[in-house]
């Protein structure tokens, strides 16, 4: 699966752009605070090529910040552990919380990565 390799830079720019200018409450700065340490262990396991890891901790800054660019981060992440089942469900709750114009970019990688999973459970039977 390392053919089909996102350089993390790429990942990272999602997060980046998304966090740009954030102004918040104490509280929820602190749980922000909380899903960045998460982002940044995922980065670290991404890195380290432990990309189940990576997905579960993407996951949980997901789940506190409510960030959807995370959501893409978890994708990557299952998809490049060969975990397709996950990958298509992380990359298909990111294409939902899309606005519709951004959408059509990310079907076709949609599309791809259910036609691998597919693949990949007819070689299983």
């Amino acid at each position: 699966m390392n053919g089909m390799r996102i350089p993390f830079g790429a990942l990272a720019l999602l997060l980046c752009l998304a966090t740009s200018g954030w102004s918040m409450p104490s509280e929820a700065q602190s749980q922000d605070d909380d899903a960045r340490v998460h982002f940044r262990l995922g980065r670290a396991y991404y890195d380290s090529g432990r990309f189940p890891d990576a997905a579960r901790e993407f996951q949980q800054a997901y789940d506190m910040s409510q960030r959807n660019e995370l959501l893409y981060n978890v994708f990557v992440s299952w998809r490049d552990a060969g975990e397709f089942s996950p990958a298509i469900a992380a990359l298909q709750q990111f294409i939902a919380e899309l606005a519709p114009l951004d959408r059509e970019r990310f079907q076709a990688q949609l599309e791809n990565i259910q036609r691998l999973h597919r693949q990949q459970e007819d070689r299983k039977s």
